[in-house]
């Protein structure tokens, strides 16, 4: 058996990302049923819910390691055909748009609009499929997508300006490079990214989920 790594990035209020997480695994549990032609299998997904971007501004977004097919209640495995991207985004980008009008942050034909956008500002990565004997690829995708907001090694406090240098973990782009922030704009932003009290950012759905609520 295999795991995927994914990557699904989406716009959102500052809260509910809990509600996405489960969106997310509604989502590729309703896509790995019908690319395998069967209703009743169901992927294990581990969801990691990152709020951050490069340099800890608001970005949330979700980083899924999901078994690449899904099982039977018999305990078979189905191993899952050729990714689709297009479809797999269309239904992410439907399911986010369907709660946000029923939650009252989006109108409902605001939403209809945004199907049609050719950027719709929904995306969907696959990355390499990763062998289920191969500890050191699955141990480095899962610390990268658990990851904490800001490693403390691309911190530096200029104590004479009360500024805070981060130094971005991007190559190239508008975010690359070193940035400057007040010792207070820092602090706020680093606090948009404590979690809430009993809130969760890792989640696992399918066998490796604790209850099974969704199969």
């Amino acid at each position: 058996m295999c795991a995927t790594a994914n990557s699904i990035s989406l716009p959102t209020p500052p809260r509910g990302l809990g509600t996405l997480s489960q969106l997310a695994y509604r989502t590729l549990l309703a896509y790995q049923r019908a690319a395998l032609g069967e209703p009743d299998v169901a992927p294990d997904v581990i969801v990691c819910i990152q709020s951050f971007g490069s340099l800890a501004h608001w970005h949330p977004h979700l980083h899924v390691l999901m078994s690449d097919g899904a099982f039977r209640r018999d305990g078979a495995f189905r191993p899952a055909p050729t990714h689709d991207l297009s479809v797999l985004e269309s239904a992410w980008q439907r399911a986010v748009l369907a709660w946000f009008v029923e939650a009252e942050w989006l109108d409902p034909d605001a939403a209809a609009g945004m199907l049609a956008w050719p950027h719709s500002g929904f995306g969907v990565h696959v990355g390499p499929a990763i062998a289920g004997d191969d500890r050191d690829a699955l141990l480095r995708v899962a610390r990268y997508s658990a990851r904490a907001p800001i490693a403390e090694s691309r911190l530096r406090y200029d104590a004479d300006r009360a500024e805070v240098e981060l130094v971005s973990d991007r190559s190239d782009g508008p975010y690359a490079g070193t940035h400057r922030f007040s010792a207070l704009e820092f602090i706020a932003r680093w606090v948009d990214h404590v979690p809430d009290r009993y809130e969760t950012r890792v989640r696992y759905y399918g066998a490796y989920a604790t209850r099974r609520r969704v199969w």
